[in-house]
């Protein structure tokens, strides 16, 4: 109750390094693109991958959860609860946001 969670769809930064600094975060990210969501080194994976996939390129969804701010304070402590969350969405994605039609192919 005291920290209830909330859901913000915006545009998300990714990177192939780990970024632990608020000023470099600001200075490389938010000085450029101000309404970034936040930052992310896994989906970069992902990404590159779907674009640099055989055809038919696959699209990309990445749905993450917050569960550090980069800074020095970085802590583990709410990992289960951002994995959990961003399972959830992406299950609610699945299931009521992108389902197929009956005349679409599964790929």
């Amino acid at each position: 109750p005291e920290n209830p969670a909330h859901m913000y769809i915006g545009p998300m930064a990714c990177g192939s390094t780990v970024v632990a600094s608020q000023e470099l975060l600001e200075k490389q990210v938010y000085t450029q693109y101000q309404h970034t969501a936040g930052l992310d080194m896994e989906s970069y994976a992902v990404v590159y991958a779907a674009n640099h996939a055989s055809d038919p390129k696959p699209i990309p969804i990445i749905a993450k959860s917050v569960c550090d701010f980069a800074n020095n304070a970085k802590s583990d402590d709410y990992q289960h609860f951002a994995v959990y969350s961003s399972c959830e969405f992406a299950k609610f994605l699945y299931e009521k946001v992108l389902p197929m039609g009956e005349d679409d192919e599964a790929v």
